[in-house]
This record gives C-alpha cells, structure tokens and sequence, in this order.
C-alpha cells in the first residue's frame, strides 16, 4: 500500500536523522491517506446501495463495485466482505440467492397442483394452465418449465404483465420500495425490448390505461 511506504521510508529517515524534507513528505503520506479513506467511503455507499434490492440488472455497476471491494482487501490485507456476503452483493437484481429463488419460484407449481384438482366449469377450465404459465417469458427464460412464446397462453401473457406492474408498484412489499408507475412502465418495455414480454399486448395495457384502472381500484381499497 503506497502511502504505508511512504509512511514507513518518512519514519526511516527520522530514526536515521536524515529528513530532507520532513513535512513534504508527511504531506504526501496524509494526501494518500485521505485519498485511501474516500475510496474507502465510496466502497462503503456503494455497499449500503448494492445491499437494496435492484429492480434490473442496469440500476447498478456490480462488476464495479466487487472490484473495489477486491482492490481495497489487498490494500488492507483483510476481508472487507465474506464470500458469502459477495455473492449476495452480485445479485444483477432483486435480494434472493440462486437458492432461495427456486424456493420461492415453487409456488407456481404447487399453485397448479392445488388449481387442478377443482372442478372448474367448462369456461374456467383453463385456469389452471394460464396460472401455471404466468411466470414464463416470451424468450423462454421464466419458470417453471421455460416456455417460450408460441407455448404461452395469451391470457397468461396477459396476467404477466399485470403481475410485473402490480409487483413493481406495489406498496406493501417489505423487502422493496414501490417505483412510479412511470418506472414500472419503462422496465415493462425494457423487457418487452428484450423479448420477454409480448409488446402488442404491452402496447394495449398502456394505451389502455389497464394500469391506471388497477391503480384506481388499489386506491378505492385504501380510502
């Protein structure tokens, strides 16, 4: 670390009653510790920011940030962050490890399980299989089984939509603030722009004014 060497080669000189320039060079040393406990202070906000739950893995430079935890470890020779801890800075979004995700995805299969055993009228009948596919996106990166978009039901299309938006802006979920609904609608075509999301039907809850309506009928509640 440089600004010990500095300090280290200052102490030196005046053990050896050799300082040319003692307060040049302890200005040196308190420029580099200062310089040291900013970036230390960065890393310690940037902690504290990647410690919230991000809405898209564009809220937040993680590669950034695991470097300067790295760099700043070497420099102290000690671990700032446990391996543990690292994994959980890293998320790209949302608080859940790997783990706990596939615990918490589960629910839409013993959702299915439990819908199919009731005896759903005629026109109902579909209601198991449009919420067993609910979670699934139009590039075949959701769950539980990865459909694709020709093996989503429209309706489940539907409901995805919805779910994402009143997920996003919901305003009792403890483990995340509410965004805007302006927010929760540009990551709504954020991930339509990426293909995981049917942009026509996008396109109608938005032009629609679906959202609005459901917003209004939240806020009926709450009166």
């Amino acid at each position: 670390m440089e600004w010990k060497n500095l300090a280290t080669d200052l102490v030196d000189m005046l053990e050896k009653g050799q300082p040319t320039e003692p307060r040049e060079n302890m200005n040196k040393v308190v420029s580099k510790i200062d310089q040291f406990a900013s970036k230390l202070q960065q890393v310690r906000l940037s902690i504290i920011k990647a410690n919230k739950p991000q809405v898209v893995g564009e809220d937040f430079d993680i590669v950034s940030l695991m470097s300067w935890i790295n760099q700043t470890s070497r420099e102290l020779d000690h671990t700032l962050v446990t391996a543990e801890e690292m994994v959980k800075l890293s998320l790209p979004k949302g608080s859940l490890s790997e783990e706990e995700r596939r615990e918490i995805e589960s629910h839409v299969t013993h959702t299915y399980n439990f819908l199919r055993q009731i005896a759903w009228t005629e026109d109902l009948s579909s209601v198991a299989d449009i919420a067993h596919a609910h979670h699934e996106k139009c590039d075949g990166t959701g769950y539980p089984r990865g459909l694709t978009a020709d093996h989503i039901p429209i309706q489940s299309k539907m409901m995805t939509i919805s779910d994402i938006y009143d997920a996003l802006t919901s305003q009792d979920r403890p483990y995340k603030p509410a965004v805007s609904a302006e927010r929760a609608i540009e990551i709504l075509h954020l991930e339509a722009r990426n293909g995981k999301l049917d942009l026509d039907l996008l396109k109608v809850f938005v032009e629609a004014d679906v959202f609005r309506a459901a917003d209004g009928m939240v806020n009926r509640k709450s009166a």
